[in-house]
């Protein structure tokens, strides 16, 4: 069965640096709810000890249209606007679909092994931005992602930059499909961010009304 929505529980990190070393630091924990074909929520709680967003809550609401941020420390959205329309390197590939996806152009490139893992290479365009290609790097074998490189509009004059997203801890879950538990997110070849589900339930039947601007945010 297709997934219609999606409920996740994600430990996050992110790259602080200090002294000139960079670590991986707890950051905060998300929990994300999807829904097809774009809906998205993402309720954040922070972890930044001596700072005043320690402990506060955050919520992201994208309708596929509009976006909303509210937090724990006022009433009103802090945020809005247009939806970005572009996927959420924390979720699972391939489960945003905007209008203009519809265009995208897929190819297989080629075949070889991930780290030992035999995959299949497929390159998707879309005519509107050929110059930012992506490519997907596919376990056939499971039906899930081990590697996501996606080209980004980057400064003017440094041209096109990279995120790279490798997933890893595959698990199997309880009606049969398989999905990465962790996910490694680097820009321009650096590390920058680690999330780790710790919880996921697939088609939980989320109600729409979860997903529109909200009028207030209570502690």
């Amino acid at each position: 069965m297709p997934i219609r929505d999606l409920i996740l529980e994600i430990e996050c990190s992110e790259l602080v640096e200090q002294d000139g070393v960079g670590n991986l630091l707890p950051s905060g924990t998300d929990r994300v709810y999807y829904k097809f074909p774009n809906r998205l929520r993402v309720d954040t709680v922070f972890h930044e000890p001596g700072t005043q967003l320690d402990g506060k809550q955050a919520v992201i609401i994208r309708d596929g249209s509009n976006m909303w941020m509210f937090i724990s420390m006022g009433q009103y959205p802090v945020k809005k606007g247009a939806d970005t329309q572009q996927p959420s390197l924390q979720l699972p590939f391939s489960l945003q679909k905007y209008p203009h996806d519809a265009n995208d152009d897929y190819k297989l490139v080629g075949s070889e092994s991930f780290e030992g893992i035999p995959v299949k290479v497929v390159e998707i365009s879309n005519p509107e931005h050929p110059e930012l290609p992506t490519r997907v790097w596919i376990d056939p074998a499971r039906r899930v992602p081990l590697q996501l490189v996606v080209k980004v509009k980057g400064e003017a004059s440094s041209g096109p930059g990279e995120k790279k997203v490798v997933y890893r801890d595959i698990k199997q879950l309880e009606d049969g499909r398989y999905l990465p538990m962790r996910l490694e997110i680097y820009v321009d070849q650096v590390l920058r961010q680690a999330r780790v589900y710790r919880g996921v339930k697939v088609n939980a039947g989320l109600q729409d009304s979860l997903f529109e601007p909200m009028k207030g945010l209570l502690k």
